[in-house]
């Protein structure tokens, strides 16, 4: 039998097996490559012998010389006759949030046929969900022509998951988003440790092993043999979509989020307001700036610093979330910021590696989709130390692609008085009918599962309804379309419970119409937070007609409370 002849028979029932497969696959599994939609335009290019553009993003793994430069090499000795261009777009050190602040600018912009992303290691800046799926809308926005393959690298401490055939964190939003938009997904951590298993491979040594395949020094980033191994799984992944799909644009459905990131921008320090101890900094000779020359450069891009305390800088922007860009150095240093004259935030930075100054970002606290003024204050600066700030990443600028048609009741207007069942709040999307933190935890129940929520809802067949809202976070809140009979007095009760912080504060607080309609109710902790369920009462007016009530949670530790239902009852 030819080699010719054996390939391509293999080619055939490897189609055959995939395509009959449903174009959903648990997102909880490890698998070493799902196919879903394949990528039809980059073989359909390659069929036609026209020139390509190959985009890779990501972390320090994929900048590093390694699996991406193996996997380009391979296209351009695979295809001859072609001629290839490779733009190596990822950062050290930042995840998907970042990527989706620049990839127009950074990618986009040099019209790639196809982009592989890599971000399970990395992360989406505590936004995965939102972060993930607006740089896949963004890059399907700009061309929907362009075939998205996930690819997902390896860290240490993914091992224990990945040994019991799970995914990990990120990779477990990641596939729910390709499920959803039909992109391949290909795991590299399936071979690691198959090859772990077998005895085979080290997956962290110093030192050469004898008789094993030593895959990395620290834990995460390959050796050379460590990116062969990621190489050799591309590429024959890749071989095996080569008859998968049909060429043509992509389909861009509803979102799974409704206030992604496929809406955002980086802002430059030019473009501020600054005391007068602000100066520019000389990104060529700065000897902090240049210590890690690349990624600083790529995240904070220009900047300004400054060495005494009480300087400002004030930043005019749109959207919901900002994030501030800096390089940490020594042990103590620390900003406050103010956000539209509101309470204010501390942030404090040390230096983490040696020598070498690590920038990195951090975010706000989220608003509501608008305009906003942030002060930066210098508060706290370790001797001989000047503080340096660079441009701000900006999310979720108002547009059509982020928000839903409108806000609406999810069976019917909630009549007041009477009961409202927490886990039957509108439908509308996230910050439009609830806004959600968490949204690595899903709901472990098929209530209201169709509709794509990240809210947490849980089976309780001994509450009301049979479902709580549970693991809510500070800052989280439901909304409710109501109907209230008669103006007059009321007393609100809430069926709740909340975990056991020592010393911690949490419960829940009542809005109607965007104004307080309530104090603070308090839910005391208890270390049973899932059965001890009590009844907090409040007393309040109403006026009849129809209204929109919020339930926004809070805490001063990391688990807010759980809900099951507020009762609303006329006094006499």
């Amino acid at each position: 039998m030819s080699k010719i002849f054996w390939v391509t028979t293999t080619l055939f029932f490897h189609f055959l097996s995939y395509a009959s497969l449903p174009q959903s696959f648990d997102p909880n599994i490890s698998e070493e490559l799902r196919m879903r939609d394949g990528m039809p335009n980059l073989f359909k290019k390659t069929n036609n012998k026209s020139n390509i553009t190959i985009g890779f993003i990501g972390g320090s793994i994929t900048r590093q010389t390694g699996w991406s430069d193996n996997v380009f090499t391979w296209f351009q000795n695979q295809y001859k006759d072609i001629s290839f261009t490779e733009i190596n777009a990822a950062v050290p050190g930042t995840g998907a949030d970042f990527a989706a602040s620049r990839v127009k600018d950074n990618l986009l912009i040099h019209k790639p046929d196809v982009v592989f992303i890599e971000y399970r290691v990395n992360g989406g800046g505590g936004y995965e969900a939102r972060a993930i799926e607006g740089l896949i809308r963004q890059i399907w926005e700009t061309d929907p022509n362009i075939d998205i393959c996930f690819v997902y690298t390896v860290g240490e401490w993914m091992l224990d998951r990945l040994m019991n055939g799970k995914q990990y964190g990120f990779g477990i939003i990641i596939e729910e988003m390709a499920n959803k938009y039909g992109i391949p997904s290909i795991d590299f951590g399936v071979e690691v440790v198959k090859q772990l298993k077998a005895n085979q491979l080290v997956f962290k040594n110093s030192n050469p092993v004898e008789g094993k395949v030593v895959f990395s020094k620290d834990g995460v980033h390959p050796n050379t043999d460590g990116h062969k191994i990621y190489s050799d799984i591309a590429i024959r992944s890749i071989l095996s979509m080569h008859e998968i799909g049909e060429s043509g644009p992509h389909t861009i459905p509803n979102p799974i989020v409704y206030n992604h990131f496929s809406n955002s921008s980086l802002l430059s320090v030019h473009n501020v307001i600054k005391s007068s101890g602000w100066q520019s900094v000389d990104i060529n000779t700065d000897a902090v700036y240049i210590s890690d020359r690349y990624r600083t450069n790529s995240m904070l891009s220009d900047a300004l610093k400054c060495s005494k305390v009480n300087e400002t800088l004030t930043f005019n922007w749109e959207g919901d979330l900002i994030c501030f860009t800096t390089i940490p150095q020594g042990k103590g240093m620390e900003v406050e910021i103010i956000i539209d004259n509101g309470a204010p935030e501390t942030f404090t930075f040390e230096q983490s590696s040696g020598n070498v100054y690590f920038s990195k970002f951090f975010y706000a606290k989220q608003q509501e989709v608008g305009q906003h003024t942030s002060k930066l204050k210098v508060t706290k600066l370790p001797d001989g130390t000047s503080i340096y700030i660079g441009q701000a990443m900006v999310h979720n600028l108002p547009s059509e692609s982020n928000i839903e048609d409108k806000q609406k009741p999810f069976k019917e207007v909630h009549t007041i008085p009477g009961r409202i069942e927490a886990e039957d709040f509108d439908t509308g999307g996230e910050g439009i009918a609830f806004h959600e933190v968490n949204t690595n935890k899903k709901s472990e129940t098929n209530y209201r599962s169709e509709q794509d929520l990240d809210v947490e809802i849980e089976t309780k067949p001994n509450q009301s309804n049979g479902h709580i809202i549970s693991w809510t976070r500070d800052n989280e809140w439901l909304e409710y379309t109501i109907q209230v009979k008669n103006t007059g007095e009321y007393m609100i009760k809430a069926m709740a419970t909340a975990r056991n912080d020592a010393m911690e504060q949490k419960g829940l607080h009542l809005f109607l119409d965007g104004k307080a309609l309530t104090d603070k109710i308090s839910v005391t902790p208890s270390d049973d937070w899932f059965s001890d369920w009590a009844e907090y009462s409040v007393n309040t007016k109403l006026e009849a007609g129809e209204h929109v009530l919020r339930v926004k949670f809070f805490t001063t530790s990391r688990w807010c409370i759980n809900l099951d239902y507020l009762e609303f009852i006329a006094k006499p």
